[in-house]
């Protein structure tokens, strides 16, 4: 099974594909998650309509249960987007 990478893009609230901007690339899944708390934390993002404490809050409380990075993850996270792809894949759009 090829390694999985994640690449955390800012991006507008609709998750548009031309406006998506990479900020990170990990092959670490808790990397990820602390990069985009502090995305919360600092307002740039928001989780379920949240930002600052209150973002980080619900985020540390509906992310740790998650097995892995999923639709639901992705749709409650806001003016984010996080992508899984596998090593040595090419990106589809």
């Amino acid at each position: 099974m090829a390694k999985q990478i994640y690449l955390l893009y800012a991006c507008d609230e609709w998750k548009t594909l031309d406006n998506r901007v990479l900020l990170m690339a990990s092959t670490n899944r808790q990397k990820i998650v602390r990069a985009v708390k502090k995305e919360i934390r600092n307002e740039r993002m928001s989780f379920a309509s949240k930002t600052g404490k209150a973002g980080v809050a619900v985020f540390m409380n509906d992310t740790y249960p998650y097995s892995d990075i999923s639709d639901a993850f992705n749709s409650n996270l806001k003016l984010g987007f996080v992508q899984i792809v596998d090593d040595g894949k090419l990106l589809e759009n």
